[in-house]
């Protein structure tokens, strides 16, 4: 089978081979005056085209080494992204979310900060207030906005118990703004894990993140709310959407006042939020790595439940236990084996939720 090949790609090729023998003929003649005066140039004698062809030698020397060291960093690069991309999901995220010693110490930090000047000192304080026996400091109560001396808030029985339970939006679908078929089934699964026929008692409060003010001004994510919806639809209650993302931490000084006050024992605040600050929010909440509440959130991660539990009571073994109430020894040590205090427990649980298990038992398999 012949093939006509156009003039001007006759004209190309023409010029191409010409170039080549060209080329060649210099390669070769600078080959030959190599061979020719190297002697030469070996007993000291300077001959005219021995500089020129050693350094164009050179050159072309230089050329390839530096030719042959990008084409090595290429392959390496491409070997390395392909290796990355036959990696498990669960691989992946562990190497880009390689935690540090100074990340788990920020984290503990924060939370210990948090948790101290929110709800433990306010507590000890109203404990010394009402029930000290006169020697422990501070005995002072606080001042309200006219310089008046107020009591502190009373604090809550021995033994009072709050959890808050922290939780991921649902999947989403074609539209990333709301719950996909398997989130809203996820949703109504969540739903039955509380009160009549679930696991959990009932919520008192339902939290949910805003829909509006995230990176997108005018775009609005619906799934934090719809993924509680069932929730409260099944036990009549209100979802409280007034927390925007910015200003998140009006929900977290909530939160702290809902624990300080007496009305909260036995109670359960469920949050659904953002996956990517489940972990910052836990631990402005008090609870850090230490508590059991981890710094990262998987990535695919929707069926993870996060129980922070708040429980006030006496130290079971108190070390630190002073006789000496001198504000000197208080700051060393303490005497709170005599007085409940709160204390922070952070557990991570899984929903275990099952589409075909979920869809069986709705009926929709004989």
């Amino acid at each position: 089978m012949s093939v006509a090949l156009s003039p001007s790609f006759r004209l190309m090729n023409a010029h191409n081979s010409s170039f080549d023998q060209e080329e060649g003929q210099t390669c070769r003649s600078e080959n030959s005056n190599l061979l020719q005066y190297g002697s030469g140039a070996r007993d000291g004698k300077n001959y005219p085209h021995s500089s020129i062809s050693h350094s164009r030698q050179y050159r072309h020397y230089v050329v390839c080494v530096a030719y042959v060291a990008i084409l090595s960093v290429f392959v390496a690069h491409i070997s390395i992204r392909s290796y990355y991309s036959t990696l498990p999901i669960s691989l992946k995220s562990s190497k880009k979310h390689k935690l540090t010693n100074d990340e788990y110490s920020r984290a503990q930090s924060l939370a210990t900060t948090e948790f101290k000047k929110n709800l433990l000192n306010p507590t000890m304080k109203s404990e010394l207030f009402y029930n000290g026996n006169g020697n422990e400091i501070p005995l002072r109560g606080g001042y309200n906005s006219k310089d008046e001396e107020v009591s502190p808030i009373r604090p809550p029985p021995e033994g009072c118990e709050v959890t808050i339970i922290i939780i991921r939006h649902c999947e989403g679908g074609p539209a990333r703004e709301h719950c996909g078929y398997m989130g809203y089934q996820r949703s109504e699964y969540f739903a039955t894990l509380f009160g009549e026929g679930g696991k959990y008692p009932e919520p008192s409060y339902i939290f949910a993140l805003n829909a509006g003010e995230r990176h997108n001004p005018i775009v609005r994510n619906w799934r934090e709310i719809e993924t509680v919806q069932p929730l409260a639809d099944k036990i009549n209650a209100t979802i409280d959407t007034e927390y925007v993302f910015p200003k998140k931490r009006e929900l977290v000084d909530h939160i702290y006042s809902l624990l300080q006050s007496t009305t909260t024992c036995g109670k359960i605040a469920v949050v659904s939020w953002k996956h990517h600050d489940i972990p910052k929010f836990s631990h402005s909440l008090g609870c850090g790595p230490e508590q059991g509440c981890p710094i990262t959130f998987g990535e695919e991660d929707y069926d993870s439940i996060w129980q922070i539990k708040y429980k006030y009571h006496k130290e079971l073994h108190a070390p630190y236990v002073s006789e000496n109430h001198s504000k000197k020894a208080m700051g060393k040590h303490h005497a709170w084996g005599e007085h409940p205090q709160w204390f922070v427990y952070g557990a991570v649980q899984k929903m275990n939720f099952d589409p075909l298990v979920f869809s069986t038992s709705r009926g929709e398999y004989d």
